[in-house]
């Protein structure tokens, strides 16, 4: 009989926080400050409020210590959109960028001290209002020229399909100086390596490269189309960086409705950065919904959110889907665990021997011990 590698996740806590964990959107520790945990959130999408980020000290992997909250604005009661929702975070040094979703605001925050973020400067957004998708803005991603002492925040609107490049080098007066017409639909995640940044979208089947080289004139570069390319949350294998992992929430069915839902892994070589190539993919019904991907050890954790059907049973939590890929040209899947109590778990982080899942629905963070094994 062949022995298969079996991996478990043991519950060792869990943090209940209407405030600090409302709705969890992005959750990153950063190598500039490994031992704190940044918590973009949403808040209460019913009362409008709620939100901003939270800061948790995990010196101790095993025990999360909440540090600090930050609301980037002012909440005004009545207003229609909440300032505080935000989503997109990514840090150099000690600049931090957080983006608003509704407001469609880019914020440069000072991270020198994470439990005392200051605002230093922001810019609302122009030109990303007009469209048909969800937000003016969603997610970031730092780039930093090498031939340059500038520093810019590439910013995704999944609303206007556009990308921005704003010019955070003064952190203080940030300004936006190019955008991009993508014409990918809801317009979502993004990755930077060298002078080229991968984009995908929500309501897409394409995985896009765009050259940075002249970041004024941002230009497409190249364009790969496949019924799985959606949504495509990426992150680097920390081992090789010539590896792209990237999540796949959700196959484009296009007519045929009866074709079973389904999600997972695709892994890319980039090691030529204009041409990514697909290496390697696990696309199964089991793994529907998979979001924001976090690769470990030979592991990519995939925080699984639940489906909405109309077939009027009750809707399942969602869970967390792993995936071996020791090998990335032949990753495997290993096992769906069910996520009871963390609900709608919409991003992840791993931390030594542990796995922390935030639950969007449940406002918690739940801890828990990878246990590797062979069955």
């Amino acid at each position: 009989m062949a022995v298969k590698d079996s991996v478990q996740l043991k519950i060792i806590s869990e943090i209940h926080d209407t405030v600090n964990l409302n709705y969890v959107t992005r959750a990153k520790i950063y190598p500039d400050d490994p031992d704190s945990l940044y918590l973009t959130m949403r808040g209460d999408p019913e009362t409008n409020t709620g939100g901003g980020i939270s800061v948790y000290n995990v010196a101790n992997s095993r025990e999360p210590v909440f540090l600090s909250h930050l609301n980037v604005a002012d909440s005004v009661p009545g207003e229609t959109i909440n300032p505080n929702q935000l989503e997109g975070q990514d840090r150099i040094g000690n600049t931090l960028v957080l983006i608003a979703l509704e407001a469609g605001i880019v914020h440069v925050v000072d991270a020198s001290d994470p439990s005392q973020l200051r605002v230093s400067g922001s810019i609302a957004l122009q030109g990303v209002d007009e469209g048909l998708g969800f937000f003016p803005a969603l997610h970031t991603k730092i780039y930093k020229p090498s031939d340059s002492n500038k520093t810019y925040a590439l910013v995704t609107s999944s609303k206007s399909s556009k990308l921005v490049a704003v010019d955070i080098s003064d952190p203080e007066n940030p300004r936006q100086v190019s955008e991009l017409q993508t014409g990918i639909s809801d317009l979502e995640g993004l990755y930077v390596k060298g002078s080229y940044v991968y984009c995908g979208g929500f309501q897409s089947d394409v995985f896009l490269t765009v050259d940075l080289t002249d970041i004024e004139h941002m230009r497409l570069s190249n364009m790969l189309k496949k019924s799985y390319y959606n949504n495509m949350i990426a992150e680097l294998d920390v081992n090789d960086d010539d590896i792209l992992f990237v999540s796949s929430y959700m196959e484009r069915k296009g007519y045929d409705d009866k074709a079973p839902d389904r999600g997972g892994l695709i892994v890319f070589d980039i090691s030529q950065p204009d041409q990514p190539v697909e290496i390697s993919q696990v696309i199964l019904p089991e793994l529907a919904g998979s979001n924001r991907v976090k690769v470990h050890e030979g592991y990519a954790y995939l925080p699984i959110e639940p489906i909405e059907k109309d077939d009027g049973l009750p809707r399942e939590p969602g869970g967390i889907g792993i995936v071996n890929v020791s090998d990335p040209h032949h990753v495997v899947f290993n096992n769906v665990i069910k996520s009871t109590e963390a609900i709608k778990p919409y991003a992840l982080v791993c931390k030594d021997n542990y796995l922390y899942v935030m639950g969007s629905e449940s406002n918690t963070l739940v801890v828990k011990e990878i246990i590797k094994g062979n069955t």
